[in-house]
């Protein structure tokens, strides 16, 4: 598994938080169709293939609590 890059952790603790693609977007000041370029590589980085998949191997590889979400 290759290592998510810094935003990308970010961008997955957002989710993980049950935030939308246009809320993240908003929140990093970016496009929405960044977003989701963003996620395309988040879920090959992960071998996942959609949100709920996501949100657990965050809690198995325990992501979450390392580096937050928006708290």
């Amino acid at each position: 598994m290759s290592d998510l890059t810094p935003l990308e952790l970010r961008i997955v603790c957002l989710i993980a938080d049950g935030h939308t693609d246009r809320q993240i977007a908003g929140l990093l000041h970016l496009q929405e169709n960044t977003i989701g370029c963003y996620l395309r590589e988040i879920y090959s980085k992960l071998d996942v293939r959609s949100r709920t998949q996501l949100i657990k191997r965050v809690f198995d590889l325990k992501l979450k609590p390392e580096f937050g979400g928006t708290g």
